[in-house]
């Protein structure tokens, strides 16, 4: 989002201040640090008046520091609490840091000063949309389009006729990104058709909303309309990351992972940092059988987002099922510092100290993944799995039943209930776990060595056939 704009509530009281007024020349030529050393003068003189807090804000700001901006705008707004633009400009300082959630409080605040701040309305639909509260932003997007419609062009200067248009433009846009993220492609594509039948292909924002639309139109089932729409979208704007990110998308989720790939990769070398294109990499290679490339792309994702939860899920269940447990714990160890509630990440540390034979660190992770996630059926298999070999198999037996009761027949659930029952000494049931896990996978290791385990006791029949 760009700087918060800069017009200001009211003058200052009386003739206007010779700093202040060489302190507005300033600010309307872009230099900052003079118009800040003016706005600093005339407020010792003047005290902290709101325009004055105001126009200071908007020099801190600009030379980067939105933190002391957010200060100096909340003085303002204590002395004015009713002027909707010291809150717009504020929320503003709030979302430059990082802060998006004080940010759509902020701008609901505007909102109700002034139900006709059109912007306000505009940037809280975008920040919930970054939240991913997207039934939210659907909302707000439908309620800033009504606002808008409800705006005669009569008797308005021609520039306020084109910024109405172009806030109608980019809300639609926004609603119809919204409705392909809940899944209702279909209806998205009303707001992207027009949006880009009224926007030239010239406008700034005409490939982003045309790739969008490629995704909607992907989404809907029109994959090869949809990749149309996002070429047309690069062909004016060929080095744009995100365009590039689209198209992978599209393709990965058409079922073709190796041209996904070539999309994805390029829009890395455009923007390295892109965290999601980065993950979307990793399952397109391992969806390719590369799980090498597959775990170099995840921990692409986490050097740009450390906090990026479904990456860090993707690349430490695949280091687990390759058998790179210390690899998955290195990965896990700095997430875990910081997300203690995540039962999944808690499972898949459990798993990597279980087969690293660390059975108190793998119980320790498994008990607060299950105490997270009580009816997660790998959670409760893999603790009871560790229960078993720790020697408390009859503790395990019911977290097995459980599990096999919310995934029933599933062969890995079956295989490690097998070896719980065995331990305990039930061995015809022991036998009928395992042989009921081969029928659905007759490559599940787990339940084969159970069986040879049973046939070396001379107690079991051969391993049923593929």
């Amino acid at each position: 989002m760009a700087a918060p704009s800069i017009p200001v509530p009211t003058q200052p009281s009386g003739s206007l201040d010779p700093d202040v007024r060489d302190g507005m020349e300033f600010l309307r030529g872009g230099r900052f640090g003079d118009a800040e050393v003016r706005f600093r003068s005339a407020m010792a003189r003047l005290g902290e008046l709101p325009p004055l807090l105001h126009f200071l804000a908007v020099c801190v700001i600009n030379r980067g520091d939105a933190a002391a901006a957010e200060k100096l705008w909340r003085k303002a707004i204590k002395r004015d609490p009713g002027e909707a633009m010291l809150h717009y400009n504020l929320g503003g300082a709030q979302h430059q840091q990082g802060h998006v959630d004080e940010a759509v409080k902020t701008w609901r605040q505007v909102v109700r000063l002034d139900a006709t701040h059109h912007d306000a309305r505009l940037r809280l639909a975008a920040a919930l949309t970054e939240l991913e509260r997207h039934e939210e932003a659907e909302k707000a997007y439908r309620e800033l389009i009504m606002t808008l419609d409800a705006v005669g062009d009569d008797g308005a200067e021609p520039d306020a006729v084109a910024h109405r248009w172009q806030l109608r433009n980019m809300a639609q846009a926004g609603l119809g990104y919204v409705l392909f993220r809940l899944g209702r492609p279909d209806e998205a594509l009303e707001p992207f058709n027009a949006v880009v039948s009224a926007l030239p292909a010239t406008a700034p924002e005409w490939p982003g909303i045309q790739a969008d639309r490629g995704l909607a139109l992907a989404g809907a089932g029109r994959v090869d309309d949809g990749l149309a729409a996002i070429d047309e979208a690069l062909a004016v704007k060929p080095d744009v990351a995100a365009l590039h990110h689209s198209r992978g998308h599209v393709l990965f989720h058409a079922g073709r992972a190796a041209e996904a790939i070539a999309s994805l990769q390029r829009a890395l070398e455009l923007e390295p940092s892109r965290a999601d294109t980065a993950r979307l990499l990793g399952l397109a290679r391992e969806r390719e059988g590369d799980v090498a490339g597959a775990l170099e792309a995840y921990e692409t994702a986490l050097k740009a987002r450390p906090d990026f939860t479904e990456a860090v899920h993707d690349a430490t269940s695949l280091a687990v099922e390759r058998g790179e447990y210390g690899r998955a714990l290195e990965m896990l160890k700095p997430y875990l510092e910081t997300h203690r509630d995540d039962a999944g990440a808690w499972n898949n540390a459990g798993i990597a100290f279980l087969m690293l034979n660390e059975l108190d660190r793998a119980h320790a992770a498994l008990k607060r993944a299950h105490k997270l996630a009580p009816n997660d059926p790998m959670v409760l298999t893999n603790y009871g799995r560790t229960l078993t070999r720790m020697d408390r198999a009859h503790e395990a037996a019911p977290l097995h039943r459980r599990a096999l009761e919310l995934l029933p027949g599933d062969p890995r659930l079956l295989g490690h209930y097998g070896d719980c029952l065995l331990a305990r000494g039930h061995v015809a049931e022991a036998r009928t776990a395992y042989e009921s896990a081969l029928v659905s996978d007759p490559q599940n290791a787990d339940a084969r060595a159970g069986l040879d385990r049973l046939q070396s006791m001379g107690d079991a029949p051969s391993a049923p056939q593929a």
